[in-house]
């Protein structure tokens, strides 16, 4: 599972236009767990709960060429999810990996 640790890591990856940083939860969680808990601690909508946890961190350390984004010539790292955030499917470089 992919693991998030929020310190000041949390900061980097909020974004500019965010103010709040994802400091809910535990000093460990899971990434989808991350996301849930910035999304509704913070009141921010989904799209940028969700670029605080893929885009941005991607831009910050060089590697949005082919990370961070959905996009035809990137890898096609993408966990899927229910409402809940629960990880429905995990799909690592075009290849399932884990279906619920």
């Amino acid at each position: 599972q992919l693991t998030l640790t929020a310190t000041r890591a949390a900061q980097m990856i909020s974004g500019s236009d965010t103010h709040q940083a994802v400091q809910y939860g535990c000093v460990r969680t899971k990434l989808n767990n991350a996301v849930k808990n910035f999304k509704e601690n913070a009141n921010v909508p989904l799209w940028k709960a969700v670029a605080a946890a893929s885009i941005n961190p991607a831009k910050a350390i060089g590697v949005d060429d082919r990370k961070g984004s959905i996009e035809k010539g990137k890898d096609a790292d993408i966990i899927i999810t229910d409402s809940d955030f629960n990880i429905m499917k995990t799909i690592i470089g075009g290849e399932i990996k884990y279906e619920a």
